[in-house]
Protein backbone atom coordinates (compact mmCIF):
# COMPACT_ATOMS: atom_id res chain seq x y z
CA UNK A 1 0.00 0.00 0.00
CA UNK A 2 1.24 3.76 -0.71
CA UNK A 3 2.40 5.71 2.47
CA UNK A 4 1.50 8.88 0.82
CA UNK A 5 -2.15 8.74 2.06
CA UNK A 6 -4.59 6.26 3.71
CA UNK A 7 -6.57 5.72 1.00
CA UNK A 8 -4.32 4.49 -2.00
CA UNK A 9 -3.59 1.14 -2.32
CA UNK A 10 -1.20 -1.18 -4.76
CA UNK A 11 -3.95 -3.20 -6.20
CA UNK A 12 -1.86 -6.25 -8.04
CA UNK A 13 -3.09 -8.94 -10.85
CA UNK A 14 -3.87 -11.10 -7.97
CA UNK A 15 -6.08 -9.16 -5.80
CA UNK A 16 -7.82 -7.94 -8.94
CA UNK A 17 -8.66 -11.90 -9.67
CA UNK A 18 -9.77 -12.67 -6.12
CA UNK A 19 -11.77 -9.39 -6.22
CA UNK A 20 -13.38 -11.21 -9.31
CA UNK A 21 -14.09 -14.46 -7.69
CA UNK A 22 -15.96 -13.02 -4.46
CA UNK A 23 -18.50 -11.15 -7.05
CA UNK A 24 -18.82 -14.43 -9.35
CA UNK A 25 -19.26 -16.33 -6.17
CA UNK A 26 -22.20 -13.62 -4.26
CA UNK A 27 -23.85 -14.06 -7.87
CA UNK A 28 -23.89 -17.53 -8.13
CA UNK A 29 -21.51 -17.94 -11.27
CA UNK A 30 -19.37 -20.55 -9.58
CA UNK A 31 -17.89 -21.98 -12.65
CA UNK A 32 -16.20 -18.69 -12.89
CA UNK A 33 -15.92 -18.26 -9.49
CA UNK A 34 -13.35 -21.29 -9.08
CA UNK A 35 -11.72 -20.45 -12.27
CA UNK A 36 -10.80 -17.09 -10.67
CA UNK A 37 -9.96 -18.54 -6.98
CA UNK A 38 -7.73 -21.05 -9.00
CA UNK A 39 -5.99 -18.23 -10.65
CA UNK A 40 -5.65 -15.99 -7.80
CA UNK A 41 -3.80 -19.16 -5.50
CA UNK A 42 -2.00 -19.92 -8.21
CA UNK A 43 -0.71 -16.84 -8.36
CA UNK A 44 0.25 -16.38 -5.09
CA UNK A 45 2.00 -19.69 -4.59
CA UNK A 46 -0.99 -22.02 -3.71
CA UNK A 47 -1.76 -23.94 -0.17
CA UNK A 48 2.11 -23.75 -0.14
CA UNK A 49 1.62 -20.43 1.02
CA UNK A 50 0.00 -21.06 4.01
CA UNK A 51 2.41 -21.71 6.76
CA UNK A 52 2.71 -21.20 10.48
CA UNK A 53 5.22 -17.97 10.04
CA UNK A 54 2.69 -16.48 7.22
CA UNK A 55 -0.17 -16.61 8.94
CA UNK A 56 1.33 -15.02 11.82
CA UNK A 57 3.52 -12.35 10.10
CA UNK A 58 0.04 -11.04 8.77
CA UNK A 59 -1.16 -9.48 11.61
CA UNK A 60 2.29 -7.62 12.66
CA UNK A 61 4.17 -5.05 10.09
CA UNK A 62 6.04 -7.86 8.16
CA UNK A 63 5.84 -9.07 4.44
CA UNK A 64 3.43 -12.11 4.60
CA UNK A 65 3.01 -14.68 1.66
CA UNK A 66 -0.23 -14.53 2.71
CA UNK A 67 -1.26 -11.70 2.27
CA UNK A 68 -3.02 -10.07 -0.95
CA UNK A 69 -3.98 -6.48 -0.15
CA UNK A 70 -3.71 -4.60 2.38
CA UNK A 71 -4.69 -0.97 3.27
CA UNK A 72 -1.91 1.41 4.30
CA UNK A 73 -3.28 3.37 7.79
CA UNK A 74 -1.60 5.96 10.04
CA UNK A 75 -3.27 5.94 13.34
CA UNK A 76 -4.08 2.70 15.29
CA UNK A 77 -6.73 0.23 14.17
CA UNK A 78 -9.40 -1.43 16.63
CA UNK A 79 -8.59 1.44 19.51
CA UNK A 80 -12.47 2.09 18.90
CA UNK A 81 -13.08 -1.26 20.92
CA UNK A 82 -11.05 -0.33 24.19
CA UNK A 83 -12.94 0.33 27.11
CA UNK A 84 -10.76 0.51 29.97
CA UNK A 85 -7.87 -1.33 31.79
CA UNK A 86 -10.39 -2.13 34.37
CA UNK A 87 -13.61 -3.24 32.73
CA UNK A 88 -11.70 -4.64 29.06
CA UNK A 89 -12.95 -4.31 25.79
CA UNK A 90 -16.21 -3.05 24.74
CA UNK A 91 -16.53 -6.05 23.03
CA UNK A 92 -15.35 -10.02 23.67
CA UNK A 93 -15.29 -12.87 21.74
CA UNK A 94 -17.88 -15.67 22.75
CA UNK A 95 -17.10 -18.20 24.45
CA UNK A 96 -19.38 -20.43 22.43
CA UNK A 97 -16.96 -19.48 19.56
CA UNK A 98 -14.12 -19.86 21.54
CA UNK A 99 -14.80 -23.51 22.30
CA UNK A 100 -14.92 -23.89 18.50
CA UNK A 101 -11.51 -24.18 18.19
CA UNK A 102 -8.91 -27.13 18.86
CA UNK A 103 -6.41 -26.55 21.50
CA UNK A 104 -3.28 -26.41 18.64
CA UNK A 105 -5.55 -24.03 16.40
CA UNK A 106 -3.38 -21.26 15.38
CA UNK A 107 -6.43 -18.65 14.60
CA UNK A 108 -7.39 -19.50 18.60
CA UNK A 109 -3.89 -17.94 19.38
CA UNK A 110 -4.45 -14.79 17.29
CA UNK A 111 -8.22 -14.17 17.40
CA UNK A 112 -8.56 -14.68 21.65
CA UNK A 113 -6.43 -12.73 23.56
CA UNK A 114 -6.42 -12.88 27.30
CA UNK A 115 -6.49 -9.28 29.16
CA UNK A 116 -6.02 -9.67 32.63
CA UNK A 117 -8.19 -6.71 34.38
CA UNK A 118 -6.75 -4.28 37.02
CA UNK A 119 -8.72 -6.52 39.74
CA UNK A 120 -6.95 -10.09 38.30
CA UNK A 121 -9.74 -11.29 36.41
CA UNK A 122 -9.24 -12.68 32.60
CA UNK A 123 -11.44 -11.64 30.12
CA UNK A 124 -11.29 -13.16 26.37
CA UNK A 125 -10.65 -9.79 24.15
CA UNK A 126 -10.36 -9.78 20.37
CA UNK A 127 -6.86 -10.64 19.40
CA UNK A 128 -5.47 -10.07 16.03
CA UNK A 129 -4.57 -6.02 15.52
CA UNK A 130 -6.46 -5.40 18.97
CA UNK A 131 -3.88 -7.55 20.72
CA UNK A 132 -0.69 -5.51 18.71
CA UNK A 133 -2.05 -2.48 19.75
CA UNK A 134 -2.27 -3.35 23.98
CA UNK A 135 1.27 -4.90 23.55
CA UNK A 136 2.35 -1.65 21.94
CA UNK A 137 2.74 -2.82 18.56
CA UNK A 138 0.28 -0.78 16.58
CA UNK A 139 0.42 -2.19 12.62
CA UNK A 140 -0.49 -0.01 9.81
CA UNK A 141 -0.77 -2.48 6.86
CA UNK A 142 -4.59 -4.34 7.25
CA UNK A 143 -5.36 -7.20 5.48
CA UNK A 144 -8.27 -7.09 3.16
CA UNK A 145 -7.34 -9.52 1.18
CA UNK A 146 -5.54 -12.59 2.15
CA UNK A 147 -4.91 -16.56 0.41
CA UNK A 148 -7.40 -17.95 2.90
CA UNK A 149 -10.37 -16.35 1.29
CA UNK A 150 -9.50 -17.67 -1.86
CA UNK A 151 -9.87 -21.16 -0.46
CA UNK A 152 -13.55 -20.31 1.33
CA UNK A 153 -14.19 -18.84 -1.91
CA UNK A 154 -13.41 -21.54 -3.73
CA UNK A 155 -14.72 -24.44 -1.58
CA UNK A 156 -17.98 -23.17 -1.36
CA UNK A 157 -18.05 -22.51 -4.89
CA UNK A 158 -17.49 -26.13 -4.95
CA UNK A 159 -19.79 -27.15 -2.74
CA UNK A 160 -22.39 -25.69 -4.27
CA UNK A 161 -21.94 -27.37 -7.46
CA UNK A 162 -22.01 -30.45 -5.69
CA UNK A 163 -18.51 -31.25 -5.68
CA UNK A 164 -18.23 -32.24 -2.23
CA UNK A 165 -14.91 -34.16 -2.27
CA UNK A 166 -13.06 -31.23 -4.10
CA UNK A 167 -14.52 -28.57 -1.74
CA UNK A 168 -13.15 -30.99 1.14
CA UNK A 169 -9.80 -31.36 -0.10
CA UNK A 170 -9.42 -27.51 -0.38
CA UNK A 171 -10.68 -27.25 3.07
CA UNK A 172 -8.02 -29.81 4.27
CA UNK A 173 -5.53 -28.19 2.42
CA UNK A 174 -6.38 -25.00 4.62
CA UNK A 175 -7.12 -26.63 7.85
CA UNK A 176 -4.21 -28.79 7.85
CA UNK A 177 -2.25 -25.09 7.62
CA UNK A 178 -3.99 -23.92 10.26
CA UNK A 179 -3.08 -27.27 12.67
CA UNK A 180 -7.10 -27.32 13.14
CA UNK A 181 -9.35 -30.50 12.58
CA UNK A 182 -9.49 -31.99 9.40
CA UNK A 183 -13.22 -32.87 7.78
CA UNK A 184 -13.69 -36.07 7.15
CA UNK A 185 -12.69 -37.36 3.73
CA UNK A 186 -17.03 -39.15 3.67
CA UNK A 187 -19.93 -38.45 4.68
CA UNK A 188 -20.30 -34.78 4.56
CA UNK A 189 -21.95 -33.56 1.99
CA UNK A 190 -24.88 -31.22 0.38
CA UNK A 191 -26.42 -28.48 3.25
CA UNK A 192 -23.93 -30.02 5.88
CA UNK A 193 -20.82 -29.52 4.50
CA UNK A 194 -21.52 -25.65 3.30
CA UNK A 195 -22.43 -24.95 7.02
CA UNK A 196 -19.42 -26.37 7.84
CA UNK A 197 -17.66 -24.36 5.20
CA UNK A 198 -19.34 -21.53 6.56
CA UNK A 199 -18.40 -21.95 9.81
CA UNK A 200 -14.64 -22.91 9.72
CA UNK A 201 -14.98 -19.15 7.63
CA UNK A 202 -16.42 -17.71 10.32
CA UNK A 203 -13.42 -18.77 13.00
CA UNK A 204 -11.10 -17.74 10.54
CA UNK A 205 -12.10 -14.15 9.95
CA UNK A 206 -13.52 -12.63 13.34
CA UNK A 207 -13.82 -9.40 13.82
CA UNK A 208 -13.04 -9.13 10.25
CA UNK A 209 -16.19 -8.06 8.52
CA UNK A 210 -16.35 -11.56 6.44
CA UNK A 211 -19.28 -12.67 9.01
CA UNK A 212 -21.79 -9.71 7.95
CA UNK A 213 -21.60 -10.27 4.73
CA UNK A 214 -22.33 -14.41 4.51
CA UNK A 215 -25.50 -13.55 6.95
CA UNK A 216 -26.48 -11.14 4.64
CA UNK A 217 -25.56 -13.49 1.45
CA UNK A 218 -26.77 -16.78 3.29
CA UNK A 219 -29.68 -15.38 5.74
CA UNK A 220 -32.23 -17.14 3.88
CA UNK A 221 -30.60 -20.26 2.85
CA UNK A 222 -27.96 -22.23 4.94
CA UNK A 223 -27.75 -19.78 7.87
CA UNK A 224 -31.32 -19.46 8.20
CA UNK A 225 -31.37 -20.62 11.26
CA UNK A 226 -27.94 -19.29 12.25
CA UNK A 227 -29.54 -17.54 15.58
CA UNK A 228 -33.38 -19.07 16.25
CA UNK A 229 -31.56 -20.09 20.32
CA UNK A 230 -30.32 -16.41 20.67
CA UNK A 231 -26.89 -17.04 20.56
CA UNK A 232 -25.62 -13.98 19.37
CA UNK A 233 -25.50 -11.92 22.72
CA UNK A 234 -24.39 -8.39 22.93
CA UNK A 235 -20.90 -9.62 23.10
CA UNK A 236 -20.37 -11.65 20.21
CA UNK A 237 -17.81 -10.48 17.64
CA UNK A 238 -19.88 -10.77 14.13
CA UNK A 239 -18.45 -7.86 12.16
Amino acid sequence: ASKENTVEYCFSVPAAYYLLSELELYTGKYDKAIESALKTLDLCGGYSSLTSDSYNEIWKDKTSKERIFSKFITNPYYTGIYLSKDQGDFLTVNTSLVSLYNLSDLRKGATIFTFNLENGTAVQCLGKYNKENKEKRNVQAINKMRISGSCFILAESLAMQGKDNDAIKVMNHYLASRKANLLPEHGLSGERLLKTIIQEKRKEFVGEGERFFDLKRLRKTILKDWNKTGAAASKIIEK
